[in-house]
């Protein structure tokens, strides 16, 4: 034992025994007595300075240890100790760690001190022990293990798609803290004190505002921690009073009860923080203040929850729960205020009349205070993004590491690869740069999997939506799918531009690695119809495939082509790779960034060459403007001084005639026409160009001849192309009017 075993010897060792008897002789769930008698140890080992010794997970382990020793030497019950000794290696020593690996994404925030309390071991031996032996099965037993004690996910809908079952992520469940037990107990540490208050003044609380809240204490076996960051810029923030708590929707008893109640770190932090930052009043009421908002805030969101599944009718909105849910808020805080006394009562009386709302200090302090980290986690993820692409990785990583979100840490660490890949490009390094690839897919699927990042498969289940409850008018816009769609762009832009400079620099063996990286992206990626979906801008992965095919083909040609490039004919043979505006402008890009003026004229005049098979423009894809850039670039680079032998007007001179010379009907200038000339209407007379057999007539009048022309047709003429009049009267007159007989004139 150490300084920190205290001075009652006796409640310690019995403690540890009863932990000890369950590790050797139990074989399933643990006991009450076990979990308080592991509270109370941890209470024991929590140092009271952070410089104080072993933390106090690992205090526990030692002193089960030391007296596991003991025990085996003196104790006849324990002459065969081999199944504790096992389950303590394999919960501190293998369990453990290997829970902080798997959460690496999700929990990197968190110190094992945090997680680690007396509670949480207690579920951690339980769920070792449960898997049985022989406990040499490390390999088997932790999996399962760590499956087993992730239990909680929040408010997570799964999109339902045919043929296909659904379920959040394995890395998305974590195990919440628990801080509260019935019949074990509050655990030790930083929230003891509000937690102990806040329980005791919901057990004063009024049944019929409990009632109302569908919180019956009673129900309550567990209060637990949601160990995750909260994520402000989550769509599941828009849920109302999510930020304060929920009922586990996955503790469930037989009668259709929820059991755990689950409160966000990010609320009691900020609850302790005006505890520990008003200096001017006394800490004892701060204190009870805190937990009085704690409780207030815990009934909130509970009437979101409800008491269980079948809480809520399917006709219930969000807007309809908000309206009882302020009433039976007031009515609590109206209550609790009722029962208190002295000094404190007058000052929360005065301090009413400012702020207009019982409790008023707390609770605007609680509001301010998550807008505040609401305001520092935007502003921090956007820099990050921001010096992500900028390249400054050790600046990004400094902004995202602020901000204790997987989303923001991975998402900034994907944008400083595909920065980083770029900038290998630049430089020629393209091994390096195909190195980046294979390192973003496995941050965007780590992503994924933690929920850092939006599931692709509710894309097409929602819609782009995000449910915030279960009954009607409940869907919000998920803009994470949006971000997702351009992070996708951005890594098939990557890969892209790695193979296009492996083609030309007749890298065949890098062009054959990331064309597979490539492939295996796109048809990853494809399987979610991401581009199905109609308000969102996603391209076809299989259209980017092909594209960056027939790039990688022609830069291949050109790169073995060499001076021939320069030839207009050289292209002719290979016409078929090219069959959109898409095809040309791909290739003329990427020879325009190497300055290849020669071969990137002889495509674009190849391009106009075969305008009326495959048009001059499609979408942002524009003859016209390549060669204009084409021009453009080549004057900068002709000025800017040491041009590329070779490299003179002359050159452009050969452009402008070998455009004159391919464009057929392009080169002339359109004409501006007001109507179509007809010969011998009235009002008209023959322009003056018409006797050179140019150009044409234009009316003279304003009174168009509507009847000189009647083969020419109304204008509604077009819509009845093809249409043939059935008559289907069977009353002997062939014709669609019953009052005009068929070949009959319609005047006298």
């Amino acid at each position: 034992m150490d300084e920190r075993s205290g001075d009652n010897q006796d409640t310690l060792i019995e403690d540890l025994r009863q932990v000890l008897g369950f590790l050797n002789f139990s074989s399933g769930t643990i006991d009450l007595k076990t979990l308080s008698a592991l509270n109370r140890l941890y209470a024991r080992a929590v140092p009271t300075t952070p410089f104080e010794g072993l933390p106090a997970w690992l205090q526990i382990q030692q002193w089960l240890q030391d007296e596991l020793a003991r025990l085996a030497e003196s104790h006849p019950g324990f002459r065969d100790a081999q199944q504790a000794a096992a389950v303590l290696e394999l919960v501190w020593l293998n369990f453990l760690p290997a829970y902080l690996d798997f959460h690496r994404d999700l929990l990197f925030h968190q110190e094992p001190e945090a997680i680690f309390n007396g509670f949480f071991l207690g579920q951690a031996i339980e769920a070792v022990m449960t898997q049985g032996g022989p406990w040499s099965e490390v390999e088997r037993i932790v999996p399962a293990a760590i499956a087993q004690l992730n239990d909680f996910v929040g408010h997570r809908p799964v999109a339902v798609l045919e043929g296909r079952r659904l379920e959040p992520y394995a890395h998305e469940w974590v195990r919440p803290i628990p801080i509260y037990v019935s019949g074990a107990g509050v655990t030790a540490g930083p929230y003891e004190a509000i937690v102990v208050r806040c329980m005791r003044i919901l057990q004063e609380t009024d049944a019929d505002v409990l009632r109302s809240a569908s919180f019956d204490l009673a129900m309550l076996e567990e209060l637990a921690l949601d160990p995750r960051a909260y994520d402000f810029d989550h769509p599941v923030n828009q849920r109302p009073n999510y930020h304060f708590g929920q009922w586990d929707p996955h503790r469930i008893d037989n009668a259709g009860n929820y059991r755990r109640f689950v409160v966000q770190q990010v609320t009691l932090d900020a609850l302790l923080a005006r505890v520990h930052e008003v200096s001017d009043l006394p800490s004892d009421e701060l204190l009870t203040e805190a937990a009085a908002v704690l409780a207030g805030t815990i009934l909130m969101a509970s009437g979101i929850s409800g008491y269980g599944p079948g809480a809520f009718p399917s006709t219930v909105s969000l807007a309809s729960l908000l309206g009882p849910i302020a009433a039976y808020r007031d009515q609590f805080y109206e209550q609790l205020l009722d029962r208190m006394q002295g000094a404190h009562l007058e000052r929360l009386l005065e301090e009413q009349k400012i702020r207009r709302q019982p409790f008023g200090g707390a609770r605007q302090h609680l509001n301010t205070h998550l807008a505040k980290l609401r305001a520092s986690q935007l502003e921090h993820v956007h820099l990050a993004r921001l010096f992500a692409r900028m390249g400054n990785a050790a600046a990004a990583k400094e902004q995202s590491d602020i901000v204790p979100v997987p989303a923001a840490r991975i998402v900034s660490r994907i944008d400083c690869l595909i920065t980083a890949g770029d900038h290998y490009l630049q430089i020629g390094a393209l091994d390096e740069a195909a190195e980046m690839s294979p390192q973003v897919m496995d941050l965007l699927h780590r992503g994924i999997q933690c929920g850092a990042i939006v599931d692709p498969w509710n894309i097409l289940g929602f819609a782009g939506n995000f449910s915030r409850f279960e009954g009607p008018d409940s869907a919000v816009h998920d803009h994470r799918v949006e971000d997702l769609v351009q992070l996708m762009e951005f890594v098939f832009g990557l890969q892209s531009r790695i193979w296009r400079e492996a083609a030309a620099a007749g890298r065949e063996d890098l062009c054959a690695r990331i064309e597979s990286q490539l492939r295996e992206a796109a048809q990853w990626w494809r399987q979610f119809a991401a581009h199905e979906v109609a308000d969102l801008e996603a391209t076809d992965p299989l259209e980017t495939v092909q594209s960056a095919v027939l790039v990688a083909k022609a830069l291949t040609l050109w790169q073995a082509g060499g001076a021939a490039a320069g030839d207009i004919k050289f292209w002719a043979p290979h016409a078929e790779l090219f069959d959109s505006p898409k095809a040309y402008a791909l290739v003329v890009e990427s020879l325009l960034v190497r300055d290849d003026f020669v071969a990137s004229m002889a495509l674009l005049v190849h391009w106009l060459g075969q305008a009326d098979r495959v048009g001059l423009q499609k979408g942002d894809d524009s003859f016209s403007d390549l060669a204009r850039r084409w021009m453009q670039r080549f004057e900068l680079r002709l000025q800017a001084g040491n041009p590329p032998p070779g490299l003179e007007w002359s050159v452009a001179h050969k452009f402008f005639d070998y455009l004159e010379a391919n464009a057929d009907h392009f080169w002339q200038a359109p004409e501006f026409r007001l109507a179509k000339p007809r010969g011998g209407s009235r009002g008209t007379s023959p322009g003056p160009a018409a006797a050179g057999g140019e150009a044409t007539d234009f009316p003279l009048s304003d009174d168009f001849d509507q009847s000189a022309d009647e083969s020419s047709g109304g204008m509604f003429d077009a819509a009845y192309e093809g249409v043939v009049y059935n008559d289907t009267t069977d009353d002997g007159i062939d014709s669609d009017v019953p009052e005009q007989e068929a070949g009959q004139s319609a005047s006298e």
